[in-house]
């Protein structure tokens, strides 16, 4: 296997983190979940997801204008503004990672265990070497 980097450690213990995070609010209230957790839908969820996704869609647009104005800024300004585009994306792919998490912890306690086992993440991973060994293409 190859030696992992530093930042890919740390995207793995953050990842880590927000399933143990998400794990524990999806928990019966009882057992310290949340309240609108055990009563949110998978449908709910899945509007909650495709509105984050339009923000991470708006952030996108807006690092790009970002990017594309470069040339009208002094370079420390361009480069404060280029920090702060990026962050407000990665939010914003933060906010959708957890929707998407809780997502599946909804629908396992909807329907039954299944949905974050090692059998479907086996899938998950097998689908994204395919992706990543056939040259960009779809499978």
């Amino acid at each position: 296997r190859a030696m992992r980097s530093s930042s890919d450690r740390a995207a793995r213990a953050a990842v880590a983190d927000l399933l143990e995070v998400t794990r524990r609010v999806t928990l019966p209230v009882s057992g310290g979940g949340t309240l609108w957790c055990a009563e949110v839908t998978p449908g709910e969820m899945v509007d909650w997801c495709l509105s984050e996704l339009v923000e991470v869609e708006t952030e996108l647009k807006n690092a790009s204008v970002t990017l594309a104005k470069q040339h009208d800024f002094f370079p420390e300004t361009f480069a404060s503004k280029k920090t702060h585009a990026f962050a407000k994306v990665s939010d914003e792919l933060g906010d959708l990672l957890f929707d998407v998490l809780m997502l599946l912890y909804v629908c396992e306690r909807e329907f039954g265990p299944g949905a974050l086992d090692d059998d479907g993440n086996k899938k998950g991973c097998f689908k994204k070497e395919r992706k990543e060994i056939g040259g960009g293409t779809l499978a």
